[in-house]
């Protein structure tokens, strides 16, 4: 469905991660470490973690769209050559090593622009200046004290009407 993680998409992590972690120890992993490091369990929540903040952005219609996936693949300096340009045969290269096909690396960029935008939007929202925070408090907390006079209409008399003039003055 949905919202189902499929034991390809586990496997595929899954087999990143021990690579990484090959190529930081600099030897092949056992199946008793990959257990030991918890390889699998972190892959796992990696995955559900994905899911849920895409499937969130795309509820909310947080989608990256071709031009921007494109921007980022093409401006990724591992993807360079010794000119500093993109070079596909490098970009294919990386992917082949890593466990990727072209299509999971670009479905994997979407996913993390997308993922990005909607985390950036929630942690930026909540970043007010102080100087907001303590004008709003002021105006929240603010106290004010007024003095009410009651006329009775029988005190007030002969009132008069005011000129352009005063009324130019006064306004």
């Amino acid at each position: 469905g949905k919202g189902s993680v499929s034991a390809t998409e586990l496997e595929n992590i899954v087999r990143r991660e021990v690579a990484r972690y090959q190529n930081i120890i600099g030897k092949t992993l056992s199946e008793e470490e990959i257990q030991t490091f918890g390889i699998k369990k972190y892959a796992l929540n990696q995955l559900i973690r994905s899911k849920v903040i895409t499937l969130r952005a795309e509820d909310l219609g947080i989608v990256a769209g071709k031009k921007i996936i494109a921007q980022n693949i093409y401006k990724n300096n591992a993807f360079f050559n010794e000119q500093g340009e993109f070079d596909k045969d490098r970009f294919k290269s990386l992917l082949y090593q890593n466990s990727f096909t072209e299509k999971e690396y670009i479905d994997a960029i979407k996913k993390e622009i997308a993922i990005n935008s909607l985390v950036d939007t929630i942690t930026t929202a909540s970043i007010v200046p102080e100087s907001m925070v303590k004008a709003v408090f002021n105006f929240q907390n603010e106290n004010r004290i007024a003095d009410i006079i009651t006329l009775s209409s029988n005190t007030i008399q002969n009132i008069v009407e005011p000129s352009e003039t005063d009324l130019v003055k006064f306004y």
